[in-house]
């Protein structure tokens, strides 16, 4: 979509796109409160009446948690001005999207825990399909500029819910029973986790605000391509995250001595796994922009691409290393680690941005969720030491990675 959208939209277009998506996802750990986590870690070990259930609870309060979230948006900008720089009915649509989007996560996570890979590629690139499609119509043909890109979003998201509610609903996780229980459980597991989301979140989406502010909404848009080439990487290791998040989740509850082993030599091969999309992305996207994927004025973003790549890169051995606090439920140790790399990615975006302008925020992220990489390692380690740095975890075979991914 992206060298179809070039062509019909300019810098400071990219950059209220940018600011909306970036609100967007600041919302989220406000809107869903980590809730659906506690089902993924639960879901290899409990019965399917009882995830139905906690599903059936998880679904409501994350829209009346939507609903106090607007309100809080509605009521900041009332006393704090119009500090996103959005029009007014996005303040409102924003957390609602939010909810919309929380009920695709949590479809898509049923999914890939039961291993239905089909109809989880269905659902997601259905998804992609339509909303790419209401794009380039919104944008291209109806003429709405930036609006059509973030219309198109919000369209996509909530036809894609209702049908996700449906599936849920036909395969026997939602039953609409409410257990207090569970639910309780449900909040002493997720309510840690909330200040960490929100943390990771702002590593995540401060350097766009801070541009913003700094350089300009032109710089912003720039920043913003570069960095949607960049993430192309987090897209494929999302990928192999929903493989292996699963299986991670599922050889740590056999609680067998032998998993260690594989599972170390199989984060090993995410990592090498990890540096290869990393040079790959970079040079395909550079390909790319030297054969005119996008119009000549946008050029510029090329100096972004490497070090966005790399972040995500930091930032999906992270992700491969969260199940290893998740699964003992220690979520305090993601919030140690969080809240570290938001504090020092705060300092660096101000000082880096200040100094090296909009690409001092690129370097600040890799820093950042490298510092945050570090410290997964260190915590998770520590509630289950592997043998890292035996030589037996160096011996890979055929043979250990085939057993490792048996489901």
């Amino acid at each position: 979509m992206l060298p179809i959208l070039a062509r019909y939209l300019e810098p400071e277009d990219f950059g209220k796109i940018a600011i909306f998506a970036a609100t967007l996802t600041f919302a989220g750990p406000f809107v869903h409160m980590s809730l659906f986590n506690f089902m993924t870690v639960e879901y290899f070990q409990k019965e399917k009446n009882y995830i139905s259930s906690l599903i059936s609870g998880i679904i409501p309060i994350v829209c009346i948690s939507g609903i106090f979230y607007s309100i809080l948006l509605i009521g900041s900008r009332y006393f704090f001005g119009d500090f996103i720089g959005l029009p007014y009915y996005y303040y409102l649509l924003i957390p609602i999207v939010s909810f919309l989007y929380n009920v695709k996560a949590i479809t898509l996570a049923v999914l890939r825990n039961s291993a239905k890979a089909l109809y989880f590629g269905i659902l997601n690139n259905s998804a992609t399909i339509l909303y790419l499609g209401l794009a380039v119509f919104l944008v291209v043909s109806q003429e709405q500029n930036w609006k059509g890109r973030v219309n198109a979003e919000i369209i996509a998201a909530a036809v894609v819910s209702i049908g996700c509610l449906i599936l849920l609903k036909s395969e026997g996780f939602l039953n609409f029973k409410i257990n207090k229980d569970i639910i309780k459980e449900n909040f002493q597991f997720s309510f840690p986790l909330i200040p960490s989301l929100l943390a990771l979140t702002l590593i995540n989406l401060s350097d766009r605000f801070f541009i913003k502010e700094m350089v300009g909404e032109g710089e912003l848009g720039m920043y913003s391509i570069g960095n949607s080439l960049g993430m192309i990487i987090s897209f494929a290791l999302y990928s192999f995250e929903q493989i292996s998040i699963p299986i991670l989740y599922k050889r740590l509850s056999e609680r067998a001595e032998k998993n260690k082993v594989q599972m170390v030599k199989f984060t090993y091969l995410y990592i090498v796994l990890v540096f290869f999309l990393i040079i790959g992305v970079t040079l395909g996207t550079y390909l790319l922009l030297d054969l005119n994927f996008l119009p000549e004025k946008y050029l510029p973003v090329k100096r972004f691409i490497m070090w966005i790549a790399l972040a995500y890169g930091f930032w999906g051995l992270c992700a491969i290393l969260a199940p290893y606090i998740e699964f003992y439920k220690k979520t305090k140790y993601l919030l140690y680690a969080s809240l570290i790399g938001c504090v020092f990615n705060l300092i660096a975006n101000y000082f880096f941005i200040l100094n090296f302008g909009a690409i001092g925020a690129a370097y600040s992220k890799v820093l950042t969720f490298f510092l945050v990489f570090i410290l997964y390692w260190y915590f998770g380690n520590k509630l289950e030491p592997m043998p890292w740095f035996t030589k037996e975890s160096f011996k890979f075979k055929k043979s250990d990675f085939v057993e490792f991914i048996r489901f």
